[in-house]
């Protein structure tokens, strides 16, 4: 359990107590660790891979709140064990993973006795939260066009791939710059500018060049006249980036729906 920074400032007994009583665990892709509803009488504390956690509503309606990475514990997991209440949510491996399974008195425990521990897990809690936050701010105050248009903004795809390569999950890399984890995401996902200063930082965290990890802007601006508000907008114009490879994307899609509509239309005429 080296890979989680609350482990190394446990004391000595408290490191073997808790190996003792923890399951080391492997589990393939697309598997449910607990369904909405259920009470989770174990916490599992990830080492390698990715968990998404979903929200079912009446009608079978799907929302994905936030996925669980490498150093990570979900927060909707440790609630439901530790107040011994039904999980808000479902989650499912969406890699392979693997991890620890630890009991529930063992983290209650723990969350007594070590400070350490407790920090861990209150800026865990912090760190979804603000992604729920987020999350929820997205759906009920911003207009269709506009989380679209947002979701086809540039996304720093080398420093993602270059981070992943080099075994670090967000809130590692996060900590090796001395930033808050949701800011790096913010910044990884082009939701928020990254400085030329900031550029240099992420290079050395990772050991390489600001080529290596910076995207090369090639792509249109899209006008926007409907928009409310913006960082970017003027007298309620906003100027959208949009890749050239997500330009391309759509445009081949478009292509295919339109050679599809053709073919309806001649069996229809048959």
């Amino acid at each position: 359990m080296k890979e989680f920074n609350f482990f190394e400032k446990l004391t000595q007994e408290e490191k073997e107590y808790l190996l003792e009583n923890s399951k080391y665990v492997e589990i393939p892709k697309e598997f449910t660790l607990f369904y909405q509803g259920d009470i989770c009488n174990e916490i599992l504390i990830l080492k390698e891979g990715t968990v998404q956690l979903l929200m079912y509503g009446a009608i079978d309606e799907m929302i994905p709140l936030y996925e669980i990475q490498k150093g990570e514990q979900c927060i909707i997991n440790t609630s439901s064990t530790l107040s011994n209440t039904s999980a808000i949510a479902t989650a499912q491996t969406k890699t392979p993973i693997k991890g620890w399974l630890i009991p529930s008195k063992i983290v209650q425990e723990l969350m007594i006795k070590s400070p350490s521990y407790q920090q861990y897990i209150f800026s865990l809690f912090a760190i979804k939260f603000s992604a729920l936050t987020t999350l929820i701010e997205d759906i009920k105050f911003k207009k269709l066009d506009v989380r679209i248009l947002e979701s086809l903004k540039m996304k720093n795809e080398k420093l993602f791939t270059v981070r992943k390569s080099r075994g670090l999950s967000q809130m590692e890399m996060a900590q090796k710059l001395a930033m808050e984890q949701t800011t790096y995401s913010r910044k990884e996902i082009g939701k928020s500018p990254i400085t030329d200063e900031e550029w240099q930082k992420f290079a050395k965290v990772l050991n390489t060049t600001v080529d290596e990890i910076k995207d090369s802007a090639t792509g249109i601006s899209v006008k926007n006249e409907n928009c409310t508000f913006s960082d970017n907008s003027v007298a309620g114009v906003q100027y959208v980036y949009i890749p050239q490879e997500v330009l391309d994307t759509v445009l081949r899609y478009n292509k295919k729906l339109e050679e599809e509509n053709e073919l309806l239309k001649k069996h229809s005429n048959l």
